[in-house]
């Protein structure tokens, strides 16, 4: 490294999405198609040594600074010449560069990195001495990776998942790939007031922005199950070119007795790896009982993540 460390420079969208395609554990959720979707306005970061760029974060800004994005943190280059110990040396720098500088400039700062991304402590360590200045907060997140090669699908599988189909096939249900997202946004907010609660406008509006944005892009399917022609299940999947990401689910809950939301997904599943060739889903947070509870019933690898959030000088 420099003895000044690395700098962060700002780049337009066509070389941070070169710099995407170039990373070997980047996302959908780093892509200029993905955060185009967010509606926020958006700043593209690199960090550099010395001519070398070592990585780099992408930077959706809300009114009161970086607003959370799954998977929006830091994005590592793959740095395929350096040993293992400069490579974490390297990285460690950038963390600190950027911890410092998006401390020092934004209110607000939420990163949700990606569960490649492990090492925290440039983030812990932010003014380790004197924490009356300010501090991040890191929180342990969980997602579940979801092999969906059939036969691996019906192995790994919870039994209830397994009776659930049985009887969803007796149902006389019908999943289609669809783009009518005006079906998505219905179940999305009738599954808002199933659980008691009211869906703002605005998080209706980032469903139809995200699964239109990703669809346009041809990186995102949309699955709806239906019983006679009405409209039970969707599920919409984004997806780049290692697995596909299980984004939005909702379904009907008049239909629910008929098990249409595990249909919907072991339909979607089928089609997945059918037509695209994906053998993995990422579901996405397995982060409260009853979400975690259905989606680990799946089977899958529970996988921690971490959320680093600004807290302010006291």
């Amino acid at each position: 490294m420099t003895a000044t460390g690395p700098e962060l420079r700002d780049c337009d969208e066509t070389i941070w999405e070169a710099f995407v395609e170039e990373s070997s554990v980047s996302t959908l959720f780093s892509s200029v198609s993905f955060l185009k979707t967010t509606g926020r306005k958006l700043r593209y970061l690199l960090c550099v040594d010395g001519g070398e760029v070592i990585g780099g974060v992408a930077l959706p800004i809300g009114p009161r600074g970086i607003e959370e994005v799954i998977y929006g943190g830091l994005l590592y280059s793959d740095l395929p010449t350096a040993k293992d110990y400069k490579r974490i040396e390297k990285r460690f720098a950038m963390g600190e560069r950027i911890a410092r500088d998006l401390f020092d400039t934004y209110p607000e700062v939420a990163l949700s990195n990606y569960w490649n991304v492990t090492d925290m402590r440039p983030f812990q360590w932010h003014n380790y001495h004197e924490p009356e200045k300010g501090a991040y907060r890191v929180d342990v997140r969980h997602t579940s990776l979801l092999d969906i090669r059939p036969e691996a699908l019906a192995a790994g599988c919870k039994e209830v998942r397994l009776n659930s189909l049985k009887t969803a096939a007796k149902s006389g249900l019908q999943t289609q790939v669809s783009t009518d997202v005006t079906k998505l946004h219905r179940l999305h907010e009738l599954t808002f007031s199933r659980q008691g609660l009211v869906r703002r406008a605005d998080e209706g509006e980032f469903v139809c922005s995200v699964a239109r944005g990703l669809m346009d892009a041809g990186r995102g399917r949309l699955y709806i199950t239906s019983k006679d022609a009405i409209p039970a299940s969707a599920a919409f999947f984004g997806f780049d070119r290692r697995r596909a990401y299980y984004i939005f689910g909702a379904s009907d809950p008049e239909f629910r007795k008929m098990e249409s939301g595990t249909r919907n997904l072991f339909d979607a599943f089928a089609d997945l790896n059918r037509d695209l060739g994906i053998e993995q889903v990422d579901l996405l947070g397995v982060n409260s009982p009853q979400r975690g509870s259905f989606k680990l019933s799946l089977g899958g690898s529970l996988v921690p993540y971490f959320l680093v959030t600004k807290v302010p000088p006291r």
